[in-house]
C-alpha cells in the first residue's frame, strides 16, 4: 500500500477533498477527486509541466494546438471539452516541493458530480 499524500486539495466543483494521486503517475503533484476532476500542481515557473501532464492524462490535443505556448495547449484542452479552474496555492511547507505550488483543476465539462 502506498503512503498517504501529505496534503489534500478541495475540488472546486463538488467541494470534496481529493487525496488520491493520479494513475498513471505524472510529473506534477496530482490528486483525483471522487467526482472525476484531477488537480495537478507544480511550482508556478513549471506551469508547462502541469499543462503537459493534463494533456497526457486527459488525451491528446490536435496538432495545431501543440505549440510551445501554454495558452495554445490550454485552448486545445478546452476544445476537447475540458474545463480548467485555478485552485488554491499549496504552500511549500504543506507539499513535497521547496516551492509554493500552483494548482490547476481539470475535468471534462460533461462530468457532473451530482451523478455520483
Amino acid at each position: 500500500m502506498s503512503p498517504e499524500p501529505i496534503f489534500g486539495l478541495r475540488c472546486p466543483w463538488c467541494g470534496r477533498m481529493a487525496v488520491k494521486p493520479s494513475s498513471p503517475p505524472v510529473i506534477c503533484e496530482s490528486r483525483i477527486c471522487d467526482c472525476g476532476a484531477i488537480a495537478l500542481a507544480a511550482p508556478s515557473h513549471d506551469t508547462d509541466e502541469i499543462i503537459d501532464d493534463a494533456i497526457n492524462v486527459l488525451g491528446g490535443i490536435e496538432d495545431a494546438f501543440m505549440t510551445p505556448h501554454d495558452s495554445d495547449r490550454v485552448a486545445g484542452l478546452r476544445r476537447l471539452g475540458v474545463d480548467i479552474v485555478e485552485g488554491e496555492m499549496v504552500a511549500a511547507d504543506r507539499g513535497t516541493s521547496p516551492f509554493d505550488l500552483r494548482v490547476l483543476w481539470f475535468r471534462y465539462l460533461h462530468t457532473d458530480p451530482r451523478e455520483d
